[in-house]
């Protein structure tokens, strides 16, 4: 971010979201693996706006399977049924608190 905005740049973060393995035995844990995460990439991001322009964008807003060829699920801050993870509990915490 500080070299983005050294250089007259935007600092952009696209498509982010959480993958995991599908035999993850406890989503639960990954889960808040995933909160703290989205909070301290949210609370950094934060203290770098008066510095230029930072974006964030979520790849989909709700948790699915990726392609079966990677074995894999994607969490992002809903669930399959549109209820919120706790990761997007943390972006809003931080966006809050600013």
């Amino acid at each position: 971010m500080d070299w983005a905005h050294k250089n007259n740049l935007e600092f952009h973060i696209t498509e982010l979201n959480l993958w995991v393995k599908e035999e993850t035995p406890n989503l639960d844990s990954i889960q808040t693996v995933q909160a703290e995460l989205y909070k301290k990439i949210m609370d950094k991001m934060i203290s770098k706006k008066n510095n230029g322009v930072v974006a964030l964008n979520f790849w989909g807003i709700k948790d699915r399977k990726g392609p079966s060829k990677l074995n894999k699920n994607i969490l992002s801050i809903y669930n399959q049924s549109l209820e919120p993870n706790p990761a997007l509990n943390e972006v809003k915490k931080s966006l809050k608190s600013k």
